[in-house]
């Protein structure tokens, strides 16, 4: 076992996010576990940056290059040009940050370029981590793939995300752990206290990167059916940004759902704690998930919890007991259980959002997940040295 560990972390950006925040949680245990964390972007920097990263003393990296657009033709060449040397120079500040980090361990949570990363930590003799927190094709995806999967260590978030990207997960042995992505989930169960709520008007919401996967569509289509069924006034927040924010912003006017269906942009580990104290229900319409950290807050926000059953969310709820749990795609049966828990006593909905909050605390803690992590890394070591 080493005295130190210097880690690298390899993300897209360093901007908020589930993976951001859950580094950012992990880096306030590193000295405790003799831990020093870099971490490299592979994409451009973000315009709204992670304040837990910010704040933690994790050295940035970033490899990406921003080459001005001077609207030159043949605009097509020279658009090719462009992202050419910029990869280029992806590959090189790559290379160089390993060389001159000198990490111990590359754990990459964005499987970008994947087998070059892997190359590059082989030709100085670092292990390489893959980190899962969401579904990918290796299989379409890997050129080499027998040396790849021959080379790497894995973590997942969830086991069912383990087996759909890896397939038969018993033959990796001791090459794959399952390490849940946590969040700081005790400052939230503090911050969420309890307090009276008003009933009249129920508060619903979800947070997630305005995405595909994340189907915020149906939250808008759900919203829609809920208003002819529902005899409470109902609010319904989508917190996050991303490409599909102007899609749903004009889907929300189309539906005419303005007063109803509110997207509020993304926001910071804080004030997402300030956001979830004044929901009375959480929602995930997800159609592919990681094992989501949202869940994992909202839970130890002490709320009650309504999710699409997808990839690892089934291991953090158990239906009817600690959350429930809706078929990918059942729109009616999922707007039927939210009517019905909006329906019921704010006394019932405290009951069932605390057996949410006593399991995820207990399974998740940022002191278990962290003391996992680091045996991991030394497990690693240990078996590399």
């Amino acid at each position: 076992m080493k005295n130190n560990i210097e880690i690298l972390d390899v993300v897209g950006s360093d901007g908020i996010g589930g993976v951001q925040n859950f580094i950012a949680t992990l880096a306030a245990y590193d000295n405790k576990y003799n831990i020093n964390r870099n971490l490299l972007c592979l994409y451009k920097k973000s315009v709204i940056k992670s304040d837990e990263l910010s704040k933690s003393n994790i050295k940035l990296y970033n490899s990406a290059l921003y080459i001005k657009d001077s609207n030159w033709r043949p605009y097509r060449f020279w658009k090719t040009i462009r992202m050419l040397l910029a990869t280029i120079h992806r590959y090189f500040y790559y290379y160089n940050c390993i060389k001159k980090s000198n990490p111990d361990i590359v754990i990459c949570h964005e499987p970008y370029q994947i087998f070059f990363q892997l190359i590059t930590c082989k030709i100085f003799g670092i292990p390489f981590v893959l980190y899962m927190h969401k579904e990918f094709d290796f299989y379409r995806s890997t050129r080499f793939l027998k040396y790849f999967i021959n080379n790497t260590y894995f973590l997942s978030v969830s086991k069912k995300l383990a087996k759909n990207n890896l397939g038969e997960i018993n033959y990796y042995n001791k090459r794959l752990k399952i390490i849940t992505a946590t969040s700081n989930l005790e400052y939230i169960a503090n911050y969420c206290h309890e307090y009276e709520k008003n009933n009249e008007c129920i508060n619903i919401g979800t947070i997630g990167r305005l995405s595909w996967e994340k189907n915020f569509e149906d939250v808008i289509y759900i919203a829609s059916k809920l208003k002819y069924i529902c005899k409470k006034k109902i609010n319904i927040s989508i917190v996050g940004d991303g490409p599909e924010r102007k899609k749903l912003k004009e889907l929300i006017e189309e539906m005419e759902l303005s007063d109803t269906v509110f997207l509020l942009g993304a926001m910071n580990f804080k004030d997402i704690s300030s956001y979830l104290f004044d929901l009375d229900i959480y929602i995930q319409t997800s159609i592919t998930e990681g094992s989501p950290l949202t869940i994992k807050e909202a839970m130890a926000a002490s709320l009650p919890v309504i999710s699409t059953n997808v990839s690892g969310i089934p291991e953090l709820i158990t239906d009817g007991k600690n959350g429930f749990l809706i078929k990918k795609g059942d729109s009616d049966a999922f707007v039927n259980k939210l009517n019905d828990i909006i329906n019921m006593s704010g006394e019932k909905r405290k009951i069932v959002g605390k057996k949410g909050q006593k399991s995820i605390l207990e399974k998740y803690s940022t002191k278990i997940i962290a003391k996992k992590y680091a045996d991991y890394c030394n497990y690693i070591l240990d078996k590399d040295l």
